[in-house]
């Protein structure tokens, strides 16, 4: 494809370039990329599709809890389903005797029939159904009510007739926060006092009142401590009215980190209406925070470690016997998965090129809907729709064993090629497909938040291990060592184009004008083409699948979990979800 002097921009000097923001370091989905198995699965579905590292939800859990063990606080996770619904996080939960929070009845049978039990279930959201409470109510799951009427209901179903020596209800009332009063959801302080009675009068037999819990928007964590300690302070309150009372849920609020804070500030800085398609217009608060200073379980120590009355919430709980109850979804799904479409049009504009994917916009929604997702896709040569790579770009061998499939994977925002080209794919070689940093081992923690490994235990948090070479290249530069600048990808841009950047923005398959899955001008390294892979990095986390839509009758793209990352050749399979 020949390349116009007015769509190919200097990486320093185009004015309607947008800074770049590579994804933080993963060398599990590093590993995914650099085995040729993106390129063979985007062939044999013929449309786009998520992948899921189950290994990530494992070690983010694990760090949670060392979190809670740190600080003595008994505590306890519920995995918040909505975030993904693949049933591989729920199968993951039953397997370490984690909790799932659900809020529809759909949520609840999927939780059960994967084996986690009764008890280890939160039923949220508001205004639940009849047959939700009902099945809630048997199955001894811990239910969040909302509102009085909600109470009552589940009073009538926990104390009718021929239930015989059934179990109690559990409940838990959730408080309006004080600092959010026009949230829909919650009870008032004086309706929690009104439902408070009506437990006390209920009895221990039919109803078992175990604390309080609250809906916080945002991820301000002093707020959310603060109200935790509030409600610590209330179940002392409802135990002398014969209440058990021992326990409070914080919900979820605990962020995770896409970008490094240096890429996130320099977007934030430069970006104005030119650095999108169409001078599509967005405000700083349109975007989620792509970067944060405490992340995941660094965001739960801070929590417990946040003073109130003079004293850490951890202390708090600890004097008072109150156990803290979690429901993170994102923060669960940090590096989990990525998701991958087909460049099947490329079209030029003035100055950049419009790419149109082989999917939805709705299969990559930010759950910020005024905005878009912001990490930059990694750009991988694949073969088209026959196999072949069209355009004169380099061909990817599915096979683990082409010595190629490494050289020529994992190819990212900025061109960088994988280190020791000429290898096998071996998992230690794999490339940064953003950052160019490669990890010592294959075994590196995913997400930086706990080990899939022992050995990856001592890899520095959210920074990734990489070669004494690697170490002396700037961050998104592209540097590279000598014998990985032959890898065949490398030698796909004009000559003397190294330093160059194609921007592009990201258009879906569909016939309307607003659907873009990158509305930004994404600065490439290197020349798009089609049958060209793009992958979004981290995208477990809401991305997937909180606004898929069959639009078009186009399918809904598959879930695929890939685990064994170390090796060569990763496993994989389609996820078990039962509907």
């Amino acid at each position: 494809m020949a390349v116009s002097e007015a769509s190919r921009v200097n990486g320093g000097a185009g004015a309607d370039l947008s800074a770049a923001l590579p994804a933080l370091p993963d060398p599990a989905a590093d590993a995914v990329l650099a085995s040729g198995l993106v390129q063979e699965l985007s062939y044999a579905f013929g449309g786009p599709f998520h992948f899921l590292l189950p290994d990530a939800f494992d070690a983010n859990l694990r760090a949670m809890r060392g979190a809670l063990e740190e600080a003595g606080v008994a505590g306890f996770v519920y995995y918040a389903k909505k975030a993904n619904k693949a049933a591989v996080w729920v199968e993951r939960c039953a397997a370490q005797g984690a909790g799932v929070d659900v809020a529809s009845l759909g949520e609840l049978r999927e939780a059960l029939g994967h084996g986690v039990p009764g008890e280890h279930l939160m039923v949220t959201g508001p205004a639940k159904a009849h047959d939700l409470l009902l099945l809630a109510v048997r199955q001894g799951a811990l239910i969040a009510v909302d509102a009085l009427d909600e109470l009552d209901a589940v009073l009538a179903l926990a104390g009718g007739e021929g239930r015989g020596g059934a179990r109690p209800a559990r409940v838990l009332l959730r408080a309006l926060p004080p600092g959010q009063p026009h949230s829909r959801f919650g009870l008032t302080e004086a309706e929690l006092a009104t439902a408070m009675d009506r437990c006390a009068h209920a009895g221990a037999a039919v109803l078992r009142m175990e604390g309080f819990s609250f809906h916080l928007s945002g991820y301000d964590v002093g707020a959310r401590a603060e109200l935790a300690a509030s409600l610590a302070e209330l179940c002392v309150k409802a135990r002398a009215l014969g209440l058990r009372a021992d326990r409070v849920s914080v919900g979820g609020g605990l962020p995770i980190s896409y970008v490094g804070a240096g890429d996130w500030q320099a977007f934030l800085a430069a970006r104005h209406d030119g650095h999108f398609h169409a001078r599509k217009s967005f405000r700083d608060g349109d975007f989620y925070p792509y970067h944060s200073p405490v992340a995941g379980a660094e965001a739960l120590r801070a929590l417990l470690a946040h003073r109130t009355g003079g004293r850490e919430l951890s202390a708090l709980l600890r004097d008072l016997g109150v156990r803290l109850l979690l429901e993170p979804g994102r923060a669960l799904l940090d590096r989990a998965g990525g998701t991958v479409f087909r460049v099947q049009g490329v079209k030029e504009r003035a100055g950049y090129r419009l790419l149109t994917v082989d999917g939805s916009s709705l299969s990559l929604s930010e759950q910020w809907f005024a905005s878009e997702y912001l990490p930059d896709p990694v750009l991988v040569p694949g073969g088209g729709a026959a196999g072949e790579a069209p355009g004169g770009a380099e061909a990817v061998p599915g096979g683990a064993g082409e010595a190629s499939g490494a050289a020529e994977a994992a190819r990212g925002t900025t061109g960088e090629a994988p280190r020791g080209a000429g290898a096998a794919p071996q998992a230690a070689e794999t490339a940064r497909g953003v950052t160019g940093e490669v990890p010592d081992t294959a075994e590196a923690a995913p997400g930086g938040v706990g080990a899939v490994s022992e050995a990856a235990e001592t890899a520095p948090r959210g920074v990734g291990a990489v070669s004494e070479a690697a170490e002396t290249a700037p961050r998104g530069v592209g540097a590279v060592s000598e014998g990985a600048m032959e890898a065949p990808g490398a030698a796909q841009n004009p000559p003397g184009a190294a330093s160059e950047t194609y921007p592009a923005s990201v258009g879906a398959a569909t016939c309307l004008e607003s659907d873009m899955l990158t509305w930004r001008k994404i600065p490439f390294r290197r020349l798009p083409r089609v049958g060209d892979l793009l992958v979004y990095p981290n995208t477990a986390g809401y991305q997937m699948d909180s606004n898929e839509s069959p639009f078009h009758d186009l399918p809904l793209p598959p879930k695929v979990v890939v685990d064994r990352t170390e090796l060569p050749r990763p496993r994989w399979r389609l996820d078990r979800h039962f509907t």
